[in-house]
């Protein structure tokens, strides 16, 4: 594998995630939704789905078309097929066929794999820096809910939970996603802001007193 290549495999794996901690297929917002809908032109497009590196298929667009979740941009791309692209005579002949099934099985996210390999300049220049724009958005939506959930918590000393208990379930894989880890650490770890300086507190087992309890730290100590 080329230096090129791996670079563009770290992104995809990076910037190109599509599944939820749910399993589910995550939305595509209307800003890249649309991109990708501006980029499908010129292409030409085939009946027979193949792999997308190799060529275009109607079906591979109609399914990354009916999950876009704006029905404008769903419709102006689907109008957009036959009027910006050449298709296949076989492609045009099963038109109806492959826009049936495309619904069945639909993710918008195979768009920008279709503009990666066939529309490579507008990737690069338009599409690629949109996708590092919607994950830094989703990082920092997900920071702001794990500091939500921890400035307010109090911790339950009567709670047996420690931090031995969260390493040995981390080594086991126990944690399926981030949410699971955080709502631990919330048994675990409480913030506030002191007068001067903010304070961090984390349970911990007391052998001389036989109890939990709380152990405070300065920020930066």
């Amino acid at each position: 594998m080329s230096y090129k290549d791996h670079a563009q495999q770290q992104h995809d794996r990076i910037y190109g995630v599509q599944i939820n901690d749910d399993g589910a297929i995550e939305q595509m917002n209307d800003e890249l939704a649309q991109a990708c809908v501006d980029g499908l032109k010129n292409l030409e497009i085939h009946n027979y789905p193949q792999p997308i590196n190799m060529e275009v298929s109607l079906l591979s667009i109609f399914c990354g078309l009916y999950d876009i979740s704006n029905e404008s941009i769903r419709a102006e791309g689907i109008g957009n097929i036959r009027k910006f692209n050449k298709l296949s005579a076989n492609a045009d002949k099963n038109y109806g066929q492959a826009s049936s099934n495309g619904e069945r099985k639909p993710n918008p996210w195979i768009l920008t794999k279709i503009l990666r390999y066939h529309n490579k300049d507008y990737y690069e220049q338009i599409i690629k820096p949109l996708l590092k724009k919607n994950y830094e958005a989703k990082k920092k939506e997900k920071q702001i809910l794990i500091n939500q959930t921890l400035i307010p918590n109090k911790i339950d000393l009567q709670d047996g939970f420690t931090l031995l208990d969260m390493q040995e379930k981390a080594a086991n894989g126990e944690y399926e996603n981030e949410e699971q880890i955080v709502m631990d650490l919330t048994r675990l770890l409480v913030y506030y802001e002191g007068e001067t300086e903010d304070i961090y507190a984390i349970k911990g087992y007391d052998a001389i007193c036989d109890t939990q309890v709380l152990y405070h730290k300065l920020e930066g100590t």
